[in-house]
């Protein structure tokens, strides 16, 4: 006999003019990480990814968080050249950095929180030690992710837009 229940009561909310307003209008449950919610993920036509924002050279805060940033800065300055021309350089060996390494923390994102939910819907139908290890692993990865994303939306809201 178990006694485990479980019960979503995680919703959202919307009235007519909204559903008028946004008609293509969908809900989401993404798995639960941290807590003992469900998140809600609610998304309607024209929302706006990290893929549509251009590809001019911005320095990205949350760059600082990632484990090779550092060694990469330092092996990629060039401390004899004139301050433009390395200002330069390093723009592009940025960007292609993030290509190659950092790449993108929206798709990291979806693909971290699909292998941990599918861990967590295995896990619920029979505890298995080496899929426990590799939750664990997917939470440093995904808490990485997300400060780097936290980190990202704070440098975007301090910025002034013209």
């Amino acid at each position: 006999m178990t006694t485990h229940k479980a019960s979503r009561i995680d919703m959202t909310l919307c009235n007519d003019d909204w559903n008028l307003t946004f008609p293509n209008t969908t809900v989401q449950h993404l798995p639960k990480f941290h807590s003992n919610h469900l998140p809600i993920l609610t998304s309607y036509a024209g929302t706006q990814t990290e893929a549509d924002i251009s590809n001019a050279f911005r320095f990205e805060a949350a760059w600082l968080l990632h484990p090779q940033f550092q060694d990469f800065m330092a092996g990629n300055w060039d401390k004899e050249a004139m301050l433009i021309s390395s200002l330069k350089d390093m723009a592009s060996k940025m960007q292609q950095w993030k290509k190659e390494v950092f790449g993108s923390t929206y798709r990291k994102k979806k693909h971290l929180f699909a292998r941990f939910q599918r861990i967590t819907e295995r896990l619920a139908i029979a505890l298995n030690p080496g899929l426990l290890k590799l939750q664990i692993k997917l939470e440093k990865e995904l808490d990485l992710i997300l400060a780097q994303e936290e980190v990202y939306w704070f440098q975007r809201a301090n910025e002034k837009w013209v």
